[in-house]
């Protein structure tokens, strides 16, 4: 049997250190494999960006373990972790004279040599997630040029280009209008299902705000809540109470599985 891509045992989320830790939530464990494109789902201030973070390696755990495809997290080099984990922030504080493939391009620099320049594999890789992602007519204008939207979708390229087996986004649906929301996670959903096809390992673990969406993509739903233990289920299992209860509010008419069932009963 395969290790999960990612794993989380008895991990704890928070901020501080010492005699007086900020725990987001209990310890909890958690296994993701591949092939799955999970929401992360929560409030304002539910800590999903510090979970995301958490579990890149980049903000500091107050305990447990975290593994990457079987191995703990903390034993392996930023380079190394850099090609098994790519993480996609919200505010990735773009330089305006950068060309769109430049930026898409700064994805490749963990699998490149010292002072190497460009592989043709490494440009392949560039062009095609451009294409994948509807953005190679961005390639050859500055960032300062385009609108929040087409640097969303250039960042989300450059995370694909990382070509790590397990992708972490941080609302990678920010800016984008309606229909370009939907197209994406339809996107990220059949790039996991793609590499399964080709027998290469692929996670997709995406903080949205877009819950009618989120359950209408994703195979799991990952539900938090400041204070429990976070929720992890189907779409289907997440829709009752654990989405009520991280949701606390929502109208009795809503139907959070309605995208699902036509999405579903369309395909």
């Amino acid at each position: 049997m395969n290790a999960p891509l990612l794993a989380a045992q008895e991990l704890l989320v928070g901020f501080g250190s010492g005699k007086s830790p900020c725990n987001l939530f209990p310890r909890f464990d958690l296994e993701f494999g591949s092939g799955e494109l999970v929401c992360l789902l929560g409030r304002n201030g539910a800590g999903k960006t510090t979970l995301l973070k958490t579990l890149a390696g980049i903000h500091p755990k107050l305990g447990g373990r975290v593994f990457l495809d079987g191995e703990l997290s903390e034993n392996l080099g930023g380079r190394e972790r850099a090609q098994r984990v790519a993480l996609l922030l919200t505010d990735p504080g773009l330089p305006p004279y950068l060309l769109g493939r430049e930026l898409v391009a700064l994805g490749r620099t963990p699998h490149a040599a010292w002072f190497a320049s460009a592989r043709a594999d490494d440009e392949a890789m560039v062009e095609a997630v451009m294409e994948d992602l509807h953005c190679l007519h961005l390639a050859d204008r500055r960032l300062g040029q385009l609108s929040d939207g087409e640097r969303q979708r250039l960042c989300l390229a450059r995370a694909l280009a990382q070509d790590a087996p397990v992708l972490l986004l941080d609302e990678p649906l920010a800016h984008l209008d309606p229909p370009a929301k939907a197209e994406l996670l339809g996107l990220l959903r059949d790039w996991t299902r793609a590499g399964e096809a080709q027998g290469v390992h692929r996670l997709v673990l995406a903080a949205v705000h877009e819950v009618d969406l989120a359950l209408g993509y994703a195979d799991r739903c990952l539900l938090l809540t400041v204070g429990s233990p976070p929720f992890l289920g189907t779409p289907e299992e997440a829709a009752g109470e654990p989405l009520r209860r991280a949701f606390p509010g929502w109208p009795d008419f809503w139907d959070p599985l309605a995208l699902r069932k036509r999405r579903i009963q369309n395909s």
